[in-house]
């Protein structure tokens, strides 16, 4: 159960113009994502900071 090569992971959210990184939480994330938790990371403001 690995990563595609140019794919983010479904845990992960990214700006459309990041190619080469994105943004998980581990501390409260899980590993199976969910829009649920993909927009809980969108609101982070470590998030917002890097992406606004």
């Amino acid at each position: 159960n690995g990563v595609i090569s140019g794919q983010c992971p479904e845990s992960d959210v990214h700006p459309e113009n990041w190619k080469y990184l994105s943004y998980r939480n581990e501390l409260r994330s899980g590993r199976d994502g969910g829009e649920m938790q993909r927009q809980a990371l969108r609101e982070e403001p470590f998030y917002r900071l890097m992406t606004e």
